[in-house]
């Protein structure tokens, strides 16, 4: 059990006193409540205060929490710099040899783009799958994770 108290935020506040006017509407509260519980939800200062105020009522709607892209910081950099490799090692051999007309040339060219483009494709792969992966992972093993990649392990 966590024994913590949340404090309320602004937006906590301003949800909750956005919903009066829904449950005013509903017919749940009446005026001189609507001004009450205003007063009380500006007055809050812990989410339980809150709860409180709206105690067997209908609570507002909670935000949508947005997708969690939070991949460890070094991931995408490093598929990132593979990606820019595999392009060099694609582009550079290719311009370094494309004056020359022997058949190593070619091969040389040939091996370099198809290398290349290997590296972009496989470090594509990897970034898509460690969204995917991170995606699916459980919250509590994602604060770990970004703890254990703040600290450098």
């Amino acid at each position: 059990m966590n024994d913590e108290v949340t404090r309320t935020s602004s937006a906590d506040r301003e949800r909750y006193i956005r919903h009066l006017p829904v449950l005013y509407a509903r017919g749940i509260i009446s005026d001189e409540e609507l001004d009450t519980m205003s007063g009380r939800i500006l007055q809050a200062r812990h989410l339980a205060d809150l709860e409180d105020i709206l105690e067997g009522m209908p609570k507002p709607p909670k935000p949508p929490r947005p997708r969690d892209w939070g991949i460890p910081g070094n991931f995408l950099p490093a598929c990132a710099v593979a990606s820019l490799g595999g392009v060099l090692i694609a582009t550079l051999p290719t311009v370094a040899l494309s004056g020359h007309h022997s058949a190593l040339a070619g091969v040389a060219t040939g091996l370099a783009l198809c290398w290349g483009i290997w590296i972009v494709v496989v470090s594509v792969i990897a970034a898509i799958t460690g969204a995917f992966s991170w995606d699916s992972l459980g919250s509590g093993e994602k604060l770990d994770r970004r703890r254990r990649d703040q600290q450098g392990r």
